[in-house]
């Protein structure tokens, strides 16, 4: 189980580069062999899993990853919106990743340096970092918030705790 960017062999543009989430068969070390994948957001997201295994987040009682994702985009206003959330998929061998769903922490970024609604910058470090699951739950961390929900409802957060920003 493992994480990378995926980016096809011949990619027409930078826009077909995603973030990956792939199963492999190890079975025989010499010979490798990817059995499933999953792309995750947009062309230039990323994670912290990425580089960081303490990011990486698989409770196998569950078969649940959570991994902590991080993008950018524009909105239909061109406005550059930044996106921190916790993605959790279910994993298995067999069947591969299942979307369980995003525990979002948009609605807790509070942002600084506002001009005429352009925005550039925060209080602090919005991006959600790490993860905790507890039996049927799963909790997001970043610099900023702490926030909890059931795994079968993660668009519907139970509690969020903000973090006492240095001025």
């Amino acid at each position: 189980l493992n994480i990378g960017t995926y980016v096809p062999e011949q990619p027409a543009t930078s826009w077909e580069r995603h973030l990956q989430l792939q199963i492999f068969e190890v079975s025989d070390p010499a010979a490798p062999r990817q059995t499933h994948s999953q792309l995750v957001g947009h062309a230039w997201g990323w994670s912290e899993a990425q580089w960081n295994h303490k990011a990486f987040n698989y409770f196998p009682a569950k078969g649940l990853l959570a991994v902590p994702f991080s993008d950018w985009y524009t909105d239909q206003f061109g406005q550059y919106q930044f996106v921190s959330d916790l993605r959790v998929f279910g994993v298995d061998p067999v069947n591969g990743f299942t979307p369980k769903g995003t525990l979002e922490m948009k609605d807790v970024l509070e942002r600084q340096d506002c001009d005429q609604g352009a925005c550039w910058g925060w209080y602090w470090e919005p991006q959600v970092r790490r993860s905790v699951m507890a039996d049927d739950y799963v909790y997001a961390v970043s610099s900023g918030v702490a926030r909890v929900a059931h795994v079968d409802s993660l668009s519907t957060p139970i509690a969020t705790a903000r973090f006492t920003v240095a001025p």
